[in-house]
């Protein structure tokens, strides 16, 4: 990767983790605190929601086959 394509992802991420820091306490109810399926659901009525969701949940899934894979063939 190149440094201006590095930078770029780096400001993706602060604007991203601004954007959801600065909006989810003028949404919240500290009466009720929303839950995880509150999230999903608010999530996947999203445009892109469902694709989010599942990118997401593929992430685990496939560090974990990731991670069996490298104990069964490295070398000791």
């Amino acid at each position: 990767m190149t440094v201006l394509c590095r930078a770029d992802m780096m400001a993706l991420l602060v604007v991203g983790l601004g954007v959801a820091f600065e909006f989810a306490p003028a949404r919240s109810n500290p009466e009720t605190p929303p839950g995880l399926d509150t999230a999903l659901r608010a999530l996947t009525g999203q445009p892109f929601g469902p694709y989010v969701v599942a990118g997401v949940g593929l992430g685990p899934f496939s560090y974990g086959i990731y991670s069996f894979a490298r104990t069964k063939f490295a070398k000791m």
